[in-house]
């Protein structure tokens, strides 16, 4: 019998009007959301995708990637509200091998797969999110245990009426049952079962659904992969790959600064130490005034400035679903003006709204963005605006009617309205949230570029800047991501895409901590049970490395770069000067690849280069002497930095 997630296929034929061309049933892959699909395919071979949307998806983009066995880009697919897919045909245009079908998350709309039943097709879920949704009791999938793992762990979540009860069966015929209680992901610990010593068993294990919804399951200690047929369990085989990459030497203009949010309360001493020696060019921040006349209470402020080159101060409520009165604007602004005396602290732009698209209407948001502009023109009209400070921009929030709500919607009605300043140069401000996957951060260059043509028609053009960004949004974290060099290769691939278009002023890392209560993704955690910041102790994540040697080696401008491979994410930057440049490039993939770097940069051609590479587990990144900039070898999974023209410095 097939699997039983073949009783959809009724429903499926009939949404399809391109008839299947399979001889027997297809083998589907029902309703994905978050995850990768590996399908063995013979050259010629042939899977049908269809997607239908289910929340939200009328303001948001998805996208999907479909590689060949070397991870060249077979088909790439940007789904937005004109332009939807509902039946397409993927081919295996190149050898034999192991091709990968990705579902990148979060994602607004649900993908079927199908594929011929006689191809080995195996699913590797998402970790701790929603992977795909469950047709129903009964359904199973299976999974495989070496035979030399002594320990392995079946996870779950549940959250808000998805699946809540699954069921694991032995090679032996041994039955666990599993019911998660329901948690948000950001907690550090999920319901699982835990097998070791004489609970292990080796071979194929069945995982059995005993519940309809989407389901978030996931295996640790060995290989997260399931098959729908036993007999197609197989390990993906990530072929090496090569890359050609040209440097024009063509500016496109200047690197971002790099900078941090910071926590709003006051900053012990072990904060601000940390702070000091990271030294970010930027550093954002909370000041709520309504808090500053209370004495004795906890003020979450912190007016000071710092030495960097760029502050964001957001002068906010308490209360995230109200607007700052204007009494406390004014109040704010006039602390502020007091606090700058010496006219060389940093630059300072300002906010009054927080992600103003996600928490008010339009309407409300413009009438009273017009009376605090009112009062930052009589208290502090120096100082340059920061805004719409949305959540998103080229797409909307995560809300129902986020298809209303676009960050540059709201930041033309700003400029229809009259209410942009001509002088100083306004800052173009967004988060940038929930693009949890390497290929996916792509959307950073696309969401640049976007607002740079939209900057490029505004007297004066403001200038662009992702203040807060993450792998996710709010208190929706997950150690496997936040924990892990996961985040590196994230950070590194954004930085890239963003700062390769030579159009991004700013770019913000959210946060440089953890808070005490929902934000676990700093580039610091907290260690032990901190009661309040004063008694923290700090513990560097693993990207905060990345973080320091961006700091450390990028340099004024970006350079043109052409070729490359869908797995590197890659920009190139050098000094004014021309005599010192450096490529960065992030390899996301498990695979080798070898760059051969062409340039008509004189500099290039005469001088020794270092290359500095970071992997998982490394306490600092390997030095490279090389002598050509032929065949460089780009380990899977690693940030890589080429120097040329200057001695290695190392980030501190």
């Amino acid at each position: 019998m097939y699997p039983c997630f073949l009783f959809l296929l009724p429903v499926l034929i009939l949404c399809c009007p391109v008839p299947c061309a399979f001889a027997a049933p297809p083998l589907i892959w029902p309703d994905l959301r978050d995850g990768v699909v590996y399908l063995r395919m013979q050259a010629g071979e042939t899977a049908r995708l269809g997607v239908k949307n289910v929340w939200a998806a009328e303001g948001t983009r998805d996208r999907l990637y479909f590689q060949a066995p070397d991870g060249e880009m077979l088909n790439r697919f940007l789904l937005s509200a004109d332009k939807k897919t509902t039946d397409t045909v993927l081919v295996a245009k190149r050898d034999a091998g192991d091709y990968r079908f990705e579902v990148c998350g979060l994602s607004h709309r649900a993908t079927t797969l199908r594929v011929d039943p006689a191809t080995p097709t195996v699913f590797e879920p998402a970790k701790v999110h929603f992977s795909l949704t469950s047709p129903g009791k009964g359904a199973k999938l299976y999974f495989r245990v070496p035979a030399d793992n002594r320990a392995f762990s079946f996870r779950a979540r549940t959250f808000r009426g998805s699946c809540k009860a699954y069921e694991l069966l032995s090679p032996s015929g041994k039955r666990y049952e599993l019911k998660p209680k329901e948690l948000h992901s950001s907690v550090k610990e999920h319901a699982g079962l835990d097998f070791s010593g004489d609970r292990h068993e080796s071979g194929v294990w069945t995982l059995l659904f005993r519940d309809s919804g989407k389901a978030a399951f996931w295996l640790d200690g060995i290989p997260n992969l399931f098959a729908q047929k036993p007999e197609h369990l197989f390990m993906p085989e990530f072929k090496p790959a090569k890359a050609e990459v040209r440097l024009t030497g063509r500016v496109l203009g200047e690197t971002p600064l790099l900078g941090v949010a910071l926590d709003a309360y006051p900053l012990a001493p072990a904060y601000e130490e940390a702070l000091r020696q990271l030294s970010p060019e930027t550093v954002h921040y909370y000041f709520f005034p309504e808090l500053a006349d209370r004495p004795g209470h906890t003020q979450r402020a912190r007016l000071a400035p710092f030495p960097c080159r760029e502050e964001y101060i957001l002068f906010s409520t308490l209360n995230s679903r109200a607007m700052i009165a204007e009494e406390h604007a004014r109040q704010g602004l006039r602390d502020l003006r007091q606090s700058r005396k010496t006219g060389q602290e940093p630059l300072t732009a300002v906010s009054f709204v927080d992600e103003p698209n996600l928490r008010f209407g339009k309407t409300a948001y413009l009438k009273r963005f017009a009376a605090l502009r009112a009062v930052q023109d009589a208290e502090a009209p120096e100082f340059p605006l920061m805004v719409p400070d949305s959540s998103m921009l080229t797409e909307g929030p995560l809300v129902d009617d986020n298809a209303d709500r676009k960050g540059l919607d709201w930041m033309e009605a700003l400029y229809q309205q009259g209410l942009m300043p001509k002088a100083p140069r306004p800052f173009l401000a967004w988060h940038e949230w929930m693009y949890r996957d390497l290929l996916a951060t792509e959307a950073f260059r696309d969401a640049v570029n976007e607002a740079a043509r939209f900057a490029a028609g505004k007297s004066p053009a403001p200038l662009l800047v992702i203040n807060q960004t993450n792998i996710s949004s709010g208190s929706d974290t997950s150690v496997y991501d936040q924990d892990s060099f996961f985040a590196s290769l994230w950070l590194g691939a954004a930085f890239a895409h963003a700062a390769g278009t030579g159009q991004l002023h700013a770019f913000g890392w959210f946060m440089m901590t953890d808070d005490i209560e929902t934000h676990h993704k700093g580039l610091f955690a907290l260690r032990g049970e901190a009661r309040n910041l004063q008694e923290i102790q700090l513990k560097e994540r693993p990207v905060l490395q990345v973080f320091r040697l961006l700091l450390a080696h990028k340099l004024s401008q970006v350079l043109e770069l052409q070729g490359g491979h869908p797995d590197l994410a890659m920009f190139a930057c050098a000094d004014q000067a021309r005599k010192q440049l450096a490529l960065f490039v992030t390899n996301t993939a498990p695979r080798r690849i070898t760059l051969n770097l062409k340039a008509e940069e004189a500099v290039l051609q005469h001088q020794k280069a270092v290359l500095l590479t970071l992997q998982e587990g490394d306490a600092s990144p390997k030095h490279q002497s090389l002598s050509a900039l032929t065949n460089l070898d780009l380990k899977p999974q690693s940030v890589n930095i080429l120097l040329l023209g200057r001695q290695d410095r190392q980030g501190k």
